[in-house]
């Protein structure tokens, strides 16, 4: 069987019989989950312990303990670099934000009907990628930031010594 594809200029799909169509606006509640989820998405981290990190560097940024903040912030990139390509999920549980049923109330969020769309677009056999375009396109900043880390990641192979 052939995976089925969304484009980025999709407005609406089918999935399991149901009609879903794809928002660019959230509520107030469903923005509140969205600012959790883009830094799952971005950095696979919670928001909290991604605040939890940066509010760290600050303090040792500010008791001068430069080589102590650049390995945080190190390891801070490589996780990015590592969960950029381990993402499924949240990504989905993003664009279950934006992705809705025409009879869904789009004022409240439920994770447990998150995870029955998603079902719904496994079970109608949707491609993953198209998800994850659909989610980096409602995280601002992510594909660049993405690019970037690919990019300082394939220079750093290529400039490592080769064992002889």
């Amino acid at each position: 069987m052939e995976l089925k594809k969304i484009s980025p200029e999709t407005t609406e799909f089918d999935a399991c019989g149901k009609k879903y169509i794809i928002h660019r606006s959230l509520s107030v509640n469903r923005f509140i989950e969205y600012e959790k989820l883009q830094c799952h998405v971005g950095f696979g981290v919670s928001f909290k312990a991604m605040f939890n990190t940066i509010k760290e560097t600050y303090e040792l940024l500010n008791k001068q303990k430069f080589a102590d903040s650049a390995v945080k912030l190190h390891n801070m990139m490589m996780g990015m670099a590592e969960k950029a390509e381990n993402r499924t999920h949240p990504a989905m549980l993003l664009c279950a934000l934006f992705i809705n049923r025409d009879d869904e109330d789009l004022t409240k969020w439920d994770e447990g009907d998150a995870l029955r769309k998603i079902k719904d677009w496994s079970d109608e056999g949707y491609d993953m990628s198209s998800f994850f375009q659909l989610g980096v396109s409602f995280v601002e900043g992510f594909r660049e930031a993405y690019e970037m880390l690919t990019l300082n990641t394939l220079q750093d192979v290529l400039t490592e010594e080769i064992p002889g």
